[in-house]
């Protein structure tokens, strides 16, 4: 008898605090933020595909010819060359921002370089481009690949130190070797050591940490929650007459409002694309689920060490910028400390990436 009167007093406690979240219009404010979030990831994965760059020459020399072959094998993940068959298609492709930009070379490039004629490439970009001096670095560094063999043929020529003569010879020779040296001992070339396989990925650069707003929202909501039961006991709207209630009751408080948030978060997953809607959506929504009880069971802890309302609101904002400083939110400072990474441990958002870590991936 006594069980069935603690689980109608739960009922109804539950039913109250339902229709008193639903009422919230700031949650109603931060569900359609997480909306706007993840419609602004899905239009930026879209508008950051790969971007191209066209490339023209109508009857490239051998230089030139090695070159573009050279750009065209170019993958580091941001941008990609391709041949255009005509001018004006490599044109057309700019205007209609289905390329960054495009590059024209002449036929004689090499001839024209070794004239120390200057302004024989023409570069075509869009209005809005911003990409066009970083994509100028690759370019170069492509056709003095290249054109550095002519140079270094010429400069042993102007010595009369080696015994081929003819300029066929030399170029010859100095060819077997570059292009050795360049293969296999780049001069110039990055390392990265200690690094894991797949740890660095260039899209990532792109991508707004849907995922981690939703749940940084999710832990706000929480603790606004906890912060609105002290006010609203203050006020004396109810009063807790049983000893379970000081548990509970504070602990819906700050769960329904999550939980609320929670759906919202799921739904801005899928729409920015990071949820995929297939199995591992049901486990995507118990781990969001999970993570609203673990926040609150955290605020209904914090609320009974923190006695005054003042010094729990004040606690918030302190333990939000813990979340962003010590857990892959945005960043984690434990990675640039390493002595103070056992910190991350403390974040409330860092359990959630564990666990999602471990289930789901």
């Amino acid at each position: 008898m006594k069980k069935n009167k603690n689980l109608k007093l739960l009922r109804a406690w539950f039913s109250f605090l339902a229709r008193y979240t639903r009422k919230k219009k700031s949650l109603w404010c931060m569900a359609a933020i997480l909306l706007v979030i993840g419609i602004a990831a899905a239009q930026n994965a879209d508008r950051h595909e790969i971007i191209r760059i066209g490339l023209y020459c109508a009857n490239p020399d051998e230089m030139t010819e090695a070159m573009l072959t050279n750009l065209e094998s170019l993958d580091d993940g941001l941008y990609r060359f391709y041949r255009s068959s005509s001018l004006d298609y490599m044109q057309e492709d700019i205007n209609l921002r289905k390329a960054e930009c495009g590059y024209e070379f002449p036929n004689d490039l090499e001839s024209q370089m070794q004239a120390g004629k200057d302004g024989c490439i023409s570069v075509y970009t869009s209005p809005s481009t911003v990409l066009t001096a970083v994509v100028n670095e690759a370019v170069y560094n492509a056709i003095f690949q290249e054109y550095a063999k002519t140079m270094l043929a010429d400069f042993i020529a102007s010595y009369d130190v080696v015994s081929v003569k003819t300029a066929d010879e030399l170029k010859a020779l100095v060819d077997e070797h570059y292009e050795y040296e360049k293969e296999n001992t780049p001069v110039f070339h990055v390392v990265y050591e200690d690094i894991p396989e797949n740890f660095y990925d260039d899209q990532a650069l792109f991508q707004i940490p849907v995922r981690g707003l939703a749940v940084l929202f999710i832990m706000l909501t929480a603790l606004a929650g906890s912060s609105q039961f002290r006010h609203d006991a203050k006020k004396g709207r109810f009063l807790l007459r049983r000893p379970d209630e000081k548990w509970f009751v504070p602990f819906l408080y700050s769960y329904l409002p999550a939980l609320f948030l929670s759906v919202f978060g799921l739904l801005a997953l899928i729409i920015g694309s990071v949820a995929p809607v297939n199995v591992t959506l049901i486990a995507e929504l118990a781990l969001l689920i999970v993570f609203s009880a673990l926040c609150s069971i955290l605020c209904t802890l914090l609320g009974q060490i923190i006695k005054s309302s003042l010094a729990f609101d004040a606690l918030i904002p302190v333990i939000l910028l813990f979340c962003l400083l010590y857990s892959p939110v945005l960043m984690d400072l434990g990675d640039f400390i390493p002595g103070y990474k056992v910190l991350s441990w403390l974040a409330p958002t860092k359990w959630y990436f564990t666990l999602h870590e471990v289930i789901l991936s």
